[in-house]
């Protein structure tokens, strides 16, 4: 069992580490799924999935994953972790411009290369257990190269893929 302590650092980490929303879901995926099987790779898609359509950030599965995992209390936890960084990030913002350096700037470049290898990395955990029969698989080979070309909103792939997994699922 994990303790609200623990729960709220995994948050505050993933959501302070983490270059995007998608980046965050390594850090929860290690701790929340495979560390403590307090969800499953399944749940953590679907959560993942349900923030993609709701308006807000992606950081938003981090409500589900809390709700689910210590009920209102884990919720609050998750709301907590989502609004801390948000709340520093303007004085964080004004001292960083203030002392601005080749150092903060490699750091930053480093912390983008390092997310992308992370939601990489997720993808990969996660795909075997989510995208279980051809249907799933052409759903995701085609949003990925439709996403690839930059052209359509995310929001609109995700539409027609809820649409298309209706008809044919």
């Amino acid at each position: 069992m994990m303790s609200s302590g623990e729960l709220f650092f995994v948050f505050l980490e993933s959501i302070s580490l983490a270059y995007s929303g998608w980046g965050s879901v390594a850090i929860v995926r290690e701790s929340i799924v495979e560390d403590h099987a307090l969800i499953t790779d399944v749940q953590l898609a679907s959560f993942l999935s349900l923030s993609q359509i709701t308006p807000g950030p992606l950081g938003f599965y981090l409500l589900f994953v809390g709700y689910t995992v210590k009920g209102v209390t884990g919720f609050a936890l998750a709301w907590v972790a989502l609004l801390l960084p948000a709340l520093l990030i303007v004085p964080i913002h004004h001292l960083l411009q203030v002392h601005a350096s080749r150092w903060v700037k490699g750091a930053a470049s480093g912390i983008v290369a390092a997310s992308a290898a992370l939601m990489l990395s997720t993808a990969w955990s996660i795909a075997p257990q989510v995208l279980t029969s051809t249907l799933s698989w052409t759903i995701a080979a085609v949003a990925l190269i439709v996403l690839s070309t930059g052209r359509v909103p995310s929001f609109g792939v995700v539409i027609v893929a809820a649409i298309t997994g209706m008809i044919f699922g």
